[in-house]
């Protein structure tokens, strides 16, 4: 289904994507084709093309690497296959596009296509250079998967990067600064949040779409900047969460005012949390 043009992507795709974002990015001859084929009832009648053998619609529950969130899953052989039907019955002029990053959600940055090798280059000579301008501070919210990727593709800037900040102003060097820690701090509590709850809490706007390179990139400077930026940390938090004269009770939680819900309802985690 695909040509030695266009590279196959394989993997899944969150449900959520599928059916209500990937639409958005078709040409306006195939918008309307692609939202009646999503039609809940179309997907489960059966004869539509996914139903396997009239026993239903088979989709997958995967869970996120990065935060060990559960989503609902469609294959990329399933939505391979539903451009190639839909073009081959007539129904689109042409195969509409895969829902890749470059397609949905990027709201930062482009998406360059790039060999393994081309890319291991540009990505050491960037931090190299940064660094060689005086101490290079590499933001991360968990660094954990990204380091351990970034080791994969043998990054040698990371090579000695150091994870503890000194106390007078940093001497040249790669520094990691998490931000699930420096919010942490600034809350007071050694439970770490995700990515799309801090943004929330910090009362950060515009913001969608998470689990995307580039939007995540974005947020998590935004969180950093939100925090660095401002006075210390003790006086930020009584600021932020103002309590009565000796803060909280030992086992108490602060409850937050809601802020914005994002777009994806899909990032909206555990309902039962006071936002």
């Amino acid at each position: 289904m695909t040509t030695e043009t266009e590279p196959a992507v394989v993997g899944y795709y969150r449900y959520t994507d599928i059916m209500f974002e990937w639409h958005k990015t078709c040409p306006e001859d195939s918008v309307e084709q692609l939202k009646a084929f999503m039609y809940p009832g179309c997907l489960t009648h059966p004869e539509n093309p996914l139903v396997d053998g009239g026993e239903g619609l088979q989709i997958w529950q995967g869970t996120m690497r990065a935060n060990n969130e559960i989503r609902l899953l469609y294959s990329s052989a399933q939505i391979e296959y539903i451009r190639y039907w839909l073009y081959e019955m007539g129904i689109t002029p042409q195969k509409i596009p895969i829902p890749r990053s470059q397609y949905i959600y990027y709201h930062f940055g482009d998406s360059v296509p790039s060999t393994k090798k081309d890319l291991i280059a540009k990505i050491n000579a960037l931090l190299s250079g940064l660094a060689e301008r005086g101490p290079l501070f590499v933001i991360f919210h968990d660094p954990t998967s990204d380091i351990k990727d970034l080791n994969l593709l043998h990054i040698t800037a990371i090579k000695d990067m150091r994870y503890t900040l000194p106390d007078p102003v940093p001497t040249p060097g790669v520094y990691c600064i998490d931000t699930r820690k420096m919010f942490c701090a600034l809350e007071g509590v050694k439970e770490p949040k995700s990515l799309s709850r801090i943004c929330r809490i910090l009362g950060l706007r515009d913001f969608s779409h998470f689990h995307n390179a580039g939007n995540d990139a974005e947020y998590t400077l935004q969180c950093f900047v939100s925090m660095a930026g401002g006075v210390p940390i003790d006086a930020q938090r009584e600021a932020r969460w103002p309590t009565r004269p000796g803060d909280l009770p030992p086992n108490v939680k602060r409850e937050y005012a809601r802020e914005s819900r994002p777009e994806d309802e899909s990032d909206w985690e555990d309902p039962n949390h006071p936002f």
